[in-house]
Parts: C-alpha cells; structure tokens; sequence
C-alpha cells in the first residue's frame, strides 16, 4: 500500500477540485466539455429576453448556445454564439431573433443561405 504525506493528499484534493470547477463552469455556461465549437457574431437593435445560455437553432434543432451579450459602442447589441464544430453555416445565412415558447423566452434562429 503507498502512503501518501498529508501535502500530497491536500494536493491531489485541490487538483481534483479544480478539474471539477472547471467542468462545472462549462456545463453550467453550456459551453461543450469535450465537443470543439467555434464562435459567431450577430449584431442587433436591441435583444430583449435573450439571455446568455440562450438556445441557437436551425430547423428547430439546436446546434449551439449564446455565450455573451454585450453592448457596442454604437449602442447596438452584440451576440457572440458557440456553435457545434460539425454544424456548418454557410456563407450568407441570416441569424433571427424569435420568441421559441409561450412564455417568451428567446432563442436565435438561424435561417441557412444559398
């Protein structure tokens, strides 16, 4: 049996904590743990009852979620999306804003180009 000193108990504790936080952290953003995605940029008016976490869809299926919402210095809305790597968005695709439930809860709903 190896005995371990009580550091290295303390260390591989901490460790096993950060490893958690860290997964935790991209769950709880909805960010993908292992699947790669890459980031989209829409700007708006305005972006009312969206919200970070926000659902982004094609064809009523979801292929990524909101991961920021910032205002530009134009006093527009800038979205930033995380999309599913193997989800591909052609050249010339519109990005919509569009209530998804009765409740009003927002979503972008992205509309595939030619």
């Amino acid at each position: 049996m190896i005995k371990l000193s009580n550091e290295a108990k303390i260390g591989l504790t901490v460790l096993a904590a950060v490893v958690v936080m860290f997964i935790g952290f991209r769950v709880m953003r909805d960010i993908p743990v292992f699947r790669q995605s890459y980031e989209l940029y829409a700007v708006y008016e305005q972006a009312s009852g969206l919200n970070t976490g926000g659902q982004v869809q094609i064809n009523g299926v979801r292929v990524g979620s909101v991961t920021d919402i910032s205002l530009t210095r134009q006093d527009s809305v800038k979205i930033t999306m995380s999309i599913e790597r193997d989800k591909f968005i052609s050249k010339g695709s519109v990005a919509y804003l569009r209530s998804i439930d009765i409740l009003g809860q927002k979503a972008i709903v992205i509309k595939r180009g030619g």
